[in-house]
């Protein structure tokens, strides 16, 4: 997972003030003597405000920044799924198996298995989606578990406990 190290400038109610790449070493200049907080943000996750009375970031984990281009391919995938159509087939993919490192793992998966992977984590296919995958034979039982698993890692991962660099002043 990408992580972006963010300098946020916030204000005595924890209300993000403004945001810098911290990477900038002129960044922590325009801080001057107000609070701010560095922070790791992984790809993906949005922070709202500072908890001022912990000096954590608070996390928006009700939005999920999802294109239109996505929800429309989330549909017409499971459409294709549906009526029992291949798309890596039709879309002149690698046919069979092909290597993913979406969940971390460089194992060999199903050749729509990093789709169903991606609908289901970002929310676009609910878990009876990712059952017919696994009837229709998109994926295997063993990558429908793997991404059930990875859902659960995720929840777990949005309770706020996202890894966070040490709060400075």
């Amino acid at each position: 997972m990408n992580c972006i190290r963010t300098l946020f400038i916030y204000n005595n109610d924890g209300v993000i003030v403004r945001a810098f790449n911290a990477e900038d070493e002129s960044a922590k200049t325009y801080a001057n003597g107000l609070p701010y907080i560095i922070v790791d943000v992984p790809d993906g996750v949005i922070i709202k405000s500072i908890d001022v009375s912990t000096l954590q970031p608070v996390y928006d984990t009700d939005s999920t920044i999802i294109s239109e281009i996505n929800k429309l391919s989330a549909k017409m995938d499971y459409i294709a799924m549906k009526c029992g159509i291949n798309m890596a087939n039709v879309c002149d993919v690698l046919e069979g198996n092909v290597g993913s490192v979406i969940d971390g793992t460089s194992d060999t998966h199903s050749a729509n298995y990093s789709k169903v992977y991606y609908y289901y984590l970002t929310g676009l296919w609910n878990i009876n989606a990712v059952v017919e995958a696994t009837t229709n034979s998109w994926i295997t039982k063993v990558e429908y578990n793997a991404i059930i698993k990875a859902k659960e890692a995720q929840n777990v991962a949005n309770t706020n406990n996202i890894p966070v660099v040490v709060a400075q002043k």
